[in-house]
C-alpha cells in the first residue's frame, strides 16, 4: 500500500471509528486513560523543525476537548488514572518556553497547561536547531564541508533538499557530547555565512511572560538548564542540569517546580538515573516524547505524549479533522498502525 493510499485509508477508518462510536467503545473497554498533547510553538509562521501549531489550530483542539469536558491539568489527569474510573482525560503541555506561548492567553479562559522551560534560554535566543536552520536556509556559500561531523560536503543551493539535510544534521549533532553541540552549530554557521541576520533576542519568554502565564493558571515546569540529551551526560552534569534548572525556577517563581520534561524525550534519552535524580529533587511527574496513551500503570516519571504539531489531524484535503484528532488520540489508530506493521 502506498503512503497516499494509507493516509486515505487511515482517514476513512477515523471517520468510521469516530462517528460509529467505535472510538468511545474502545476507550471504555481500555479503562481510564490520559492523553498528553505536546506542543512547542504557537504561531502561524513557517517552522523548519516543524514544531509549530497555529493559534487557530490550537484553539480548535481546545474547543473540541472542552466540548467533551475531557481537558484537565496534568496533575488532575494523573489523579484520574489512579481512580480507575473509565473514560479519557487530556492534558496540554508546551516545551522550551517560546514567547509565542503567550498566545494561549488569548483564549478565555486560558486552558489548563504545563509549560516546560529551558532556564538558560529565559529572555534569550532560540535553541540551536533554529540557528542551524537559519544558516542552511540563508547560506551565502553554496557548499558546506561537513567532514568534521563524519559527513560529506553538501550543496545547499537547492531549497527543496533543506528539510532532509536539516534532519540529518540535527540527528548527527544530537549524538555529539552535549558540550560540543553549540560549537558544532557555530562552525556550520560560520561556514554557511548566512546572508540574512539571525533574529535577535526576544524569541523566548522572559520572566515577565512566565509570571503572567503562571498567574493565569499555567503550571511552570523544568526542561533542564541547557537542553542536553541527559543520557549522554555524566552523573555530575546530569545532576547539574536538573538542580540548576530547579533552583532558577524556584527563585524566579517563588515555588519549587513539580513537573519535568526530558530533552528530546525518546526512550534512549533518559534512564533510571534521571528518574532517581528527579524524584530526589521533588518532581512528581516527568514527560517523554514516546508516543502512547497513559494508563493506570504508567510510571509518572515516564509519561507518554502525542505530538500535536499543526499538520497532524488534517484530512487529505488539508482541513482539520475532528475524527482524526479523536481517533489518533484514543489509541485506536495506534493499534491500526501496529497491525499494519
Amino acid at each position: 500500500m502506498t503512503h497516499e493510499l494509507f493516509l486515505l485509508a487511515k482517514y476513512g477508518f477515523a471517520l468510521m471509528a469516530h462517528y460509529s462510536g467505535a472510538d468511545s467503545l474502545y476507550r471504555w473497554l481500555c479503562g481510564p486513560s490520559l492523553a498528553v498533547l505536546m506542543y512547542h510553538r504557537l504561531r502561524d509562521e513557517y517552522d523548519p523543525a516543524p514544531l509549530s501549531t497555529s493559534p487557530s489550530t490550537f484553539a480548535r483542539h481546545v474547543q473540541w476537548l472542552r466540548g467533551k469536558r475531557w481537558l484537565v491539568s496534568l496533575e488532575d489527569g494523573r489523579v484520574h488514572l489512579s481512580t480507575h474510573r473509565r473514560g479519557p482525560r487530556y492534558a496540554i503541555t508546551l516545551d522550551d518556553g517560546y514567547k509565542d506561548n503567550l498566545n494561549i492567553l488569548a483564549m478565555s479562559p486560558p486552558p489548563p497547561a504545563t509549560l516546560y522551560v529551558v532556564t538558560s534560554l529565559i529572555g534569550g535566543t532560540l535553541l540551536w536547531y533554529y540557528r542551524l536552520a537559519h544558516a542552511i536556509q540563508n547560506a551565502g556559500n553554496p557548499v558546506i564541508d561537513l567532514a568534521f561531523l563524519g559527513m560529506d560536503r553538501v550543496d545547499v543551493t537547492n531549497a527543496a533538499t533543506h528539510p532532509q539535510l536539516l534532519q540529518r544534521l540535527a540527528d548527527r549533532i544530537k549524538s555529539l557530547p552535549p558540550r560540543e553541540v553549540e560549537s558544532a552549530v557555530d562552525r556550520i554557521f560560520e561556514m554557511a555565512a548566512p546572508t540574512e541576520p539571525l533574529p535577535g533576542a526576544g524569541e523566548m519568554l522572559g520572566w515577565d511572560g512566565i509570571s503572567e502565564l503562571q498567574t493565569h493558571g499555567i503550571e511552570i515546569g523544568a526542561h533542564t538548564h541547557t537542553h542536553p540529551l541527559l543520557s549522554q551526560t555524566d552523573d555530575a552534569h546530569a545532576r547539574e542540569e536538573i538542580t540548576v534548572s530547579t533552583s532558577v525556577l524556584r527563585q524566579g517563581l517563588g515555588r519549587r517546580p513539580r513537573h519535568f520534561a526530558y530533552p528530546n524525550g525518546r526512550a534512549q534519552d533518559f534512564g533510571q538515573r534521571e528518574v532517581e535524580l528527579l524524584r530526589a529533587a521533588g518532581y512528581v511527574t516527568a514527560v517523554t516524547t514516546v508516543e502512547r496513551l497513559n494508563r493506570a500503570n504508567t510510571d509518572p516519571y515516564r509519561i507518554g505524549r502525542i505530538n500535536a504539531f499543526d499538520a497532524r489531524f488534517r484530512a487529505p484535503g488539508g482541513g482539520l479533522s475532528k475524527a482524526l484528532f479523536f481517533s489518533e488520540t484514543s489509541g485506536l489508530l495506534g493499534w491500526l498502525r501496529q497491525w499494519r506493521q
